[in-house]
């Protein structure tokens, strides 16, 4: 080897980051802040991947022209590999969410203070144990609305004795942050310990700024522990602007009542 780029005649390239489909920060994770980065890039297009599709392992790619704030390269983005930011790249995200390759990289957090806008899930009270509900998880306050977001993720803990993970889904309606499917898309994962990982990323790189509910959570009390009261709270914000700079996010924790069953158990029929 002389230095020339050349070995035995044989053309070499330099060794370049390699691709994990789903791992759109390139921090080693796939889960739901990439979706942020989705957003950021989306529309954008680049080389295609010498090889396609999102099975969780390192694909070999080309550098795309442009990169993030933090100096990832946009081709991260590209889950699926076809040259094009989309919402078919949520699909890798979703497929391989959970799945690691390393060590993940720590997610800083951003304290936020009494002055920040809020998050928290109005969670209705005094329900029936067995009852359905419907939970508006809302960002932002009248008093202090969100200035100027992009992207937010946040985590929501909750009782799984109270609230059956199995039974839970997150719906997603047009609101002031937007409209999914036309300028806004989302991801969730629900965890039988009770948690859920929530991402939203509008699509168009636009700012929005407002307050109010900006998706559901829908379910059914199954209070197998037999409590009176519990709570859901939001932590684990992560929220950005389209500059990708961080914006402050103050997660709270609600309480709610859950009226016990007290229907009398009926009496056994005899011989049976």
């Amino acid at each position: 080897f002389t230095g020339s780029g050349y070995i035995d005649n044989f053309c070499y390239t330099p060794a370049t980051i390699e691709v994990w489909p789903g791992d759109a920060n390139a921090d080693n994770l796939a889960h739901h802040i990439d979706l942020l980065n989705l957003g950021i890039a989306f529309g954008t297009q680049g080389p295609e991947r010498f090889t396609d599709g999102f099975g969780w392992m390192a694909n070999a790619a080309a550098d795309w022209p442009q990169s993030f704030a933090d100096g990832t390269n946009y081709k991260h983005a590209d889950c699926n590999g076809d040259g094009v930011v989309n919402e078919a790249d949520r699909t890798a995200i979703v497929a391989n969410y959970g799945l690691q390759h390393d060590t993940p990289a720590p997610i800083e957090e951003l304290p936020a203070t009494a002055l920040d806008p809020p998050a928290h899930v109005d969670f209705p009270n005094d329900l029936p144990d067995g009852a359905a509900y419907e939970a508006p998880i809302v960002v932002g306050a009248a008093a202090t609305p969100v200035q100027d977001v992009y992207g937010i993720a946040f985590t929501v803990y909750f009782d799984p004795q109270v609230l059956d993970p199995s039974e839970i889904a997150v719906v997603y309606p047009t609101s002031w942050f937007g409209e999914p499917g036309v300028n806004t898309m989302a991801v969730e994962k629900i965890y039988p310990d009770g948690r859920i990982e929530i991402a939203m990323t509008r699509t168009d790189q636009n700012n929005v700024s407002g307050h109010g509910p900006v998706a559901y959570i829908i379910g059914i009390i199954d209070d197998i522990a037999g409590y009176e009261q519990s709570r859901v709270r939001i932590d684990q914000e992560y929220v950005i602007n389209k500059d990708e700079d961080r914006i402050s996010l103050r997660g709270e924790a609600s309480s709610f009542t859950i009226r016990p069953d007290t229907k009398e158990p009926q009496p056994a029929i005899e011989g049976v």
